[in-house]
């Protein structure tokens, strides 16, 4: 069944608010953003001596566009927070990040060229999708032991990333070779990284479990449905940032009420925004930029009127195990 919204339009990053919004204090700027739009920057020139290649762990550095404001350059100092759509060069891996007056000018070009490439509609050299597969799931964490569920389905290849801790942000890939992109909870995307790219290509490889019945990731439930399809709820529960640490989230961040993200069976995914939120929908499908519509027009297409309960499930013992080996074969593979 074709996709179609009454009010669809390609998305791009660059329409939505990129201004550093105030939470508990006002987000400060360093050096790379002062004055100017972040969305709009360019590389700067950086001196040899100084400026780095890769993370600490030799791992490549990527261009990416801050999807919050409390993101900061590792060597500007944890104090210096950057707007939200400022440009990083980072290592998710590793969760290092450095502004571009301390990054080297060749992996600035780059990056910035690779960002282009990536970005400009594909006619050769993409994989071919199908509507025809199954949602396949994958957990792990990274050095600092954040969780993090991926699904993947295996005929579109798109990939969801979901972080335990999560204040309704995920991350997806429209397909093989496709830009990853963060998508706040109002609805806000910026060009982003995918955490563990060792589990991606897992998943691509072919590995991964079906969904089960429920299966539960912090601040995140996944509940499966008929025909292959699922549903992904979230619920705050706790907040662990640079500025918020593990414990209670500010007032200010419990926006995700009412989150939706639809796995269909056909392998596209609908981002249905929290009930404080626009009304907004998105839709992505394979090597597509994502549409835009309503929050009526995706559930009068997804046939969920109502909306999702997750009503009482709770896991088995079967699956909590099945959770357990998924971690241990992470923790083998680093």
């Amino acid at each position: 069944m074709p996709v179609s919204f009454d009010s669809g339009s390609a998305w791009d990053f660059r329409q939505s608010a990129v201004v550093s919004e105030s939470r508990d204090q006002p987000a400060k700027k360093n050096k790379q953003s002062k004055g100017d739009d972040p969305t709009e920057q360019e590389p700067s020139a950086s001196s040899s001596s100084s400026a780095t290649r890769t993370c600490p762990e030799g791992h490549a550095l990527r261009l990416f566009r801050t999807p919050h404001d409390e993101f900061f350059c590792e060597l500007c100092g944890d104090d210096q927070y950057l707007p939200k759509g400022a440009m990083l060069f980072g290592c998710r891996e590793c969760d290092w990040d450095a502004c571009a007056t301390h990054t080297h000018e060749d992996v600035q070009k780059r990056e910035v060229l690779r960002e282009k490439q990536m970005n400009e509609p594909k006619t050769k050299g993409r994989e071919i999708a199908s509507k025809e597969g199954d949602w396949k799931m994958l957990r792990g964490a990274d050095k600092y032991k954040n969780e993090y569920m991926y699904l993947r389905h295996s005929g579109s290849k798109v990939v969801l990333e979901l972080c335990s801790h999560s204040s309704g942000i995920c991350t997806f890939r429209a397909g093989v070779g496709e830009q990853p992109r963060s998508c706040s909870e109002a609805g806000e995307i910026a060009p982003f990284q995918l955490t563990l790219s060792s589990v991606v290509k897992r998943l691509d490889g072919g590995e991964g479990k079906g969904i089960a019945k429920k299966i539960e990731l912090g601040n995140w439930k996944v509940i499966s449905l008929d025909d292959g399809a699922a549903v992904v709820l979230h619920d705050m529960q706790f907040l662990k940032t640079s500025r918020h640490k593990e414990g209670t989230a500010p007032e200010s961040l419990l926006t995700s009420h009412g989150l939706e993200i639809h796995l269909t069976g056909s392998g596209e995914l609908v981002w249905i925004a929290p009930e404080t939120q626009d009304d907004l929908a998105l839709i992505v499908c394979a090597h597509q930029l994502p549409q835009t519509s309503t929050r009526d027009a995706a559930v009068k297409w997804l046939g969920v009127e109502g909306g999702v309960d997750d009503g009482n499930y709770s896991n088995t013992e079967e699956e909590e195990e099945d959770d357990d080996e998924d971690e241990e074969e992470e923790d083998e593979a680093k």
